[in-house]
């Protein structure tokens, strides 16, 4: 009995494996798919594991290429518009590494964090927000990139959900692993 109570264990930590939830963008779109159902939630802390492959990599945008991607974060829910106040976690490629910063929309009015954090590829990169006295703020890899600036209290928010940013759609099919 005992030998096979061993196999069975071994059995089970060899099944386990990292699962990503894999978003992808098609050539010529802004969405990443699969998407996440809309609804109100109660503003609190959250983290979570992505990935860049090569597939991010682009240079084919000419003054767009600079646009900041969005990756993930918050925004009030009853404003009915992603980009009107949020606090997000944004991407742009830079050469052959990925450029993360902290943008927030503040009444329809962007505003650019000025911390910038380059990660390599295929890195498994760990983000925070931490909800804490009325108001977010986001860590990458445990350094701190900005606190929220926008002076609303979020009460009811939606996540953001990934999207290609900027004026230009994706030049091609781009992937992004989360953990």
């Amino acid at each position: 009995m005992k030998n096979k109570f061993i196999i069975f264990l071994l059995l089970l930590v060899s099944c386990e494996k990292e699962t990503y939830d894999i978003k992808c963008v098609k050539r010529g779109s802004h969405i990443f798919y699969p998407a996440h159902v809309l609804k109100p939630n109660k503003p609190k802390s959250f983290d979570g594991y992505v990935m860049f492959d090569e597939s991010a990599i682009f240079n084919s945008l000419q003054e767009d290429n600079r646009d900041w991607n969005k990756l993930c974060g918050i925004y009030n829910f009853y404003d009915f518009k992603m980009n009107k106040n949020s606090f997000i976690l944004a991407w742009r490629p830079s050469g052959k590494q990925i450029e993360l910063c902290l943008y927030e929309n503040i009444n329809n009015e962007i505003y650019q964090h000025n911390l910038i954090y380059k990660v390599e590829i295929n890195k498994n990169i760990y983000y925070k927000f931490l909800f804490f006295d009325g108001k977010y703020s986001l860590s990458v890899d445990s350094t701190l990139m900005g606190v929220q600036k926008n002076p609303i209290t979020y009460k009811n928010i939606e996540n953001i959900f990934t999207w290609f940013g900027g004026n230009r759609k994706a030049p091609q099919d781009i992937c992004i692993k989360f953990l």
